[in-house]
């Protein structure tokens, strides 16, 4: 039992400060948007649990694990044993930065729906194609074949692939209108809304506008 609870090498590089493990987990950190459903070193969006309080109440093993295999509704970003440990390094790493904070509020997220099938405009009109994380209906849609769509509008959400700009209301509800004015290239049809429909689409979005 002398061994129990130490921390394996590939996991431990942060305890040295910042090393190339913990740079390339913060980058890759960035280029999937974890941040847009998970905080960590105090940012990002608490969609989902915040991963500044899994070190250490899980062992690295057990959170390289999570992200090699997701849970439903996570992304499958198809990732190698490499990046799982560059990012365990990271979130380690966040987690130290984060400080000491007080006790997180109990946060329950629905990945499984029950009883008759989803009746909201985001699961009728999107989700055939997307998925996307809410804090008051949990996921919706069960598409893959287009971006997964949590935290649309948070600065941790990927930019609008035309021209690298912020998502906005009105760049969503343009891009719905008329998708090929924004992207020529796009494959997505036209989604025209009723006004009902628009204002619980940004409801749902977690938008005042």
């Amino acid at each position: 039992m002398a061994h129990h609870l130490l921390i394996p090498g590939r996991y431990a590089r942060f305890t040295l400060g910042d090393t190339p493990e913990v740079r390339w987990g913060n980058r890759l950190l960035e280029q999937l948007a974890c941040r847009r459903c998970h905080v960590s070193g105090a940012r990002g969006n608490r969609l989902a649990t915040s991963l500044d309080t899994l070190p250490p109440a899980r062992p690295p093993g057990e959170i390289a694990a999570a992200v090699l295999s997701p849970a439903r509704g996570m992304p499958d970003f198809r990732l190698d044993e490499a990046q799982a440990a560059a990012i365990v390094n990271a979130l380690f790493a966040g987690a130290r930065t984060a400080g000491q904070r007080e006790r997180e509020r109990p946060l329950a997220v629905h990945f499984e729906k029950s009883g008759p099938a989803a009746e909201d405009v985001f699961s009728r009109r999107c989700g055939p194609c997307h998925r996307m994380l809410t804090m008051g209906r949990g996921l919706l849609g069960a598409g893959t074949v287009g971006p997964n769509l949590s935290g649309l509008f948070s600065p941790s959400s990927p930019p609008a692939a035309a021209d690298g700009k912020p998502w906005t209301v009105e760049r969503l509800e343009e891009r719905l209108r008329n998708p090929r004015r924004a992207s020529p290239l796009a494959l997505m049809p036209p989604v025209p809304l009723a006004a009902a429909e628009w204002k619980e689409l940004k409801d749902l979005f977690g938008t005042g506008k």
